[in-house]
C-alpha cells in the first residue's frame, strides 16, 4: 500500500499493488473513506462521511446483500437481493435479473421482459423500443386499479396500471439520447407544461449541450441554450460548464467524475457528496450540475441515470438493461499471462470466463472502473506481469476473438475493438527491437492506456515512438 497519488490537491488517494483504491484522503470537505475488497477485486466495504457500507456478492457477482450503518449508528440496516428463478430449479444458481429488496432502509421491486430489460423500478414502469432504449417512463396509478396487482408493467395492463407519462425519450443511430421531455416533477405532480430539453454530443459520443425545445420557444434565441460542457482533452475530463453568460469550473477526482463546480469568484455553487455506487446527495446546488459518473446524465423526475446506451440504478449499482458482450472463452485459449494470476490481464480474462453479472457496474469495483459508455466497464491493462510483450500469444487471443466474431447474437464493440487492436499490437510488436528498444517502457505505456475510449488507439500510438518504421505504418495500413 505505498502506492501514492494526488489527483485534487489536497486530495489523495492510496492504492494497492493490483491497482485496487484503498482510501481517499480529503482535507478539504474532511470526506475521509475507506474501502476493502474481496479476491474478485469486487468492492465489499466502504467507510467514510455516509458511515459504513458492506455488501456480498454470488459467484457471478450478482449482489446478495448490503448492509448500511449510519455516522454513529451503533445497529445496522440489511437489505436483502433476490433474484427471478428462471428455470424452476431453486435460487442456485439464479439468474442476474433482480425482483425484490427487502429489509433495510429502502425497498426495491422490479419486474422484466423476455429481453431482461426491467419493465418495472418500484413504482415506475419502462417502456423499451425495438432496439432495447428506454422510450417512455409511466408512473403506477395510486391505487392499483383492479386487475393490476400482478405484473402492472406488462404491455397488456401499462396502460390502465400506469396511465401517466413521466418522460419520454428519443435516441439517435448511435443509441444517444437526443430529446427529453418530462411531464411529470419527482413526486409525481404535473408539470405546468411539458419539458422539452434537446441533447447535443460531440464525434467521442460526449455531451456538449442541452437545448431547451419546450413548445413556443425560439431555436435561435441566445437563451435557448441550457448549458453546454468544454473538456480537457481526456475522454471524459469535464472542464467547464457554461449557463448562459455563466461559466463555471468542473473539479474532478480520478476517474474522472465531477465533484465540484465553481464560478469566476471561486465560489462553490455545486457540491456532490457521492456514496461509490453513485448515490448523490448535493451538499450546495446554487447552479444544476446533472452529469454523475463519466458518461452518465441524471434526471430530476426519475431515480435513473441516462449511461449512453444503457440506463444505471445508482442506489442498486446496476443496469435496467442487461449487456450483451459474449461470456466464454473457449478452452483452446492459451497466453503466457493465463497462470500469472497477479497479473491484471488474467484477472480481466478471468472475469469473463466466470460470466460476470451482466447488469451491474464497473465489474462492482467503481473506485477503480468506469463506464462511460454503458457497454464496457474502462480499465488501464496492464501488462506488467505477462513478460515481454513480444512473447505474449497475441494469436490466441486473436483466434479467441475470431471465434467470438463468428459466434451468433449481438456483439458489442468491445469486441471489435478488441480485434482491430490486438492485431495491430501483435503485427507490430513481431518486429519489437525496431519499434521499441525499451520494451519494459512500451510494457508501462500501453498498461497506461484505456481499454476502450476515444483516445484508445492514439494512446496505443504514442506508445510506439514519434518515429514509426516503414513496418509499423505498413501494420497501420494492413488494419484499417
Amino acid at each position: 500500500l505505498d502506492l501514492q497519488y494526488s489527483y485534487l490537491d489536497p486530495v489523495t488517494g492510496l492504492e494497492d499493488p493490483t491497482g485496487n483504491i484503498r482510501a481517499i484522503y480529503d482535507t478539504v470537505d474532511a470526506r475521509n473513506s475507506e474501502y476493502g475488497y474481496d479476491e474478485q477485486d469486487r468492492l465489499v466495504a466502504a467507510g467514510g462521511w455516509w458511515g459504513q457500507l458492506d455488501w456480498t456478492y454470488d459467484g457471478t457477482g450478482n449482489r446478495l446483500s448490503e448492509t448500511r450503518r449510519g455516522p454513529g449508528a451503533t445497529t445496522a440496516d440489511v437489505s436483502t437481493y433476490s433474484y427471478q428463478d428462471l428455470d424452476g430449479t431453486g435460487p442456485n444458481p439464479p439468474s442476474s435479473r433482480l425482483v425484490q429488496v427487502t429489509g433495510g432502509a429502502a425497498a426495491h421491486e422490479l419486474a422484466y421482459d423476455a429481453s431482461g430489460n426491467a419493465i418495472r423500478y418500484d413504482d415506475l414502469c419502462l417502456v423499451y423500443d425495438a432496439a432495447d432504449r428506454l422510450t417512455q417512463i409511466k408512473r403506477l396509478a395510486d391505487p392499483l386499479p383492479s386487475g393490476c396487482s400482478v405484473n402492472p408493467c406488462s404491455r397488456a395492463s401499462i396502460d390502465t396500471c400506469a396511465p401517466r407519462v413521466v418522460q419520454e425519450n428519443k435516441y439517435d443511430y448511435k443509441f444517444r439520447r437526443t430529446e427529453r421531455v418530462e411531464r411529470l416533477d419527482a413526486g409525481g405532480n404535473p408539470l405546468p407544461a411539458p419539458r422539452c430539453t434537446t441533447f447535443v454530443h460531440d464525434q467521442f459520443d460526449r455531451l456538449i449541450a442541452e437545448h431547451d425545445c419546450s413548445p413556443g420557444t425560439d431555436p435561435a434565441a441566445a437563451d435557448n441554450v441550457l448549458a453546454e460542457y468544454v473538456y480537457l482533452e481526456g475522454y471524459h475530463v469535464l472542464a467547464v460548464r457554461r449557463d448562459g453568460d455563466e461559466w463555471y469550473w468542473y473539479l474532478n477526482d480520478h476517474l474522472p467524475t465531477p465533484k465540484k463546480l465553481v464560478d469566476a469568484s471561486r465560489v462553490v455553487v455545486w457540491d456532490g457528496k457521492m456514496e461509490p455506487f453513485g448515490t448523490t446527495e448535493e451538499a450546495v446546488a446554487t447552479v444544476e450540475q446533472p452529469l454523475r459518473f463519466p458518461g452518465q446524465h441524471e434526471d430530476d423526475a426519475v431515480p435513473l441515470v441516462q449511461n449512453l446506451h444503457r440506463w444505471y440504478q445508482p442506489d442498486l449499482g446496476r443496469y435496467a438493461v442487461a449487456d450483451t458482450v459474449p461470456r466464454q472463452i473457449p478452452p483452446a485459449f492459451r497466453a503466457v499471462c493465463a497462470a500469472r494470476h497477479a497479473s491484471q490481464l488474467a484477472r480481466f480474462l478471468a472475469r469473463l470466463q466466470s460470466g460476470s453479472d451482466v447488469y451491474g457496474y464497473a465489474s462492482a469495483s467503481p473506485l477503480r472502473f468506469t463506464d462511460p459508455t454503458g457497454l464496457q466497464a474502462e480499465q488501464g491493462w496492464d501488462f506488467g506481469e505477462c513478460g515481454n510483450l513480444s512473447e505474449f500469444n497475441w494469436e490466441g487471443l486473436w483466434d479467441w476473438l475470431g471465434e467470438l466474431w463468428s459466434a451468433p447474437g449481438p456483439l458489442t464493440s468491445l469486441t471489435e475493438l478488441l480485434r482491430h487492436d490486438l492485431r495491430l499490437i501483435a503485427c507490430v510488436l513481431s518486429d519489437a527491437p525496431t519499434v521499441a528498444r525499451d520494451v519494459a517502457g512500451l510494457r508501462t505505456c500501453l498498461g497506461s492506456c484505456p481499454l476502450v475510449g476515444a483516445y484508445r488507439g492514439a494512446c496505443f500510438f504514442a506508445c510506439f515512438g514519434v518515429q514509426f518504421t516503414e513496418r509499423a505504418k505498413n501494420c497501420i495500413a494492413n488494419v484499417q
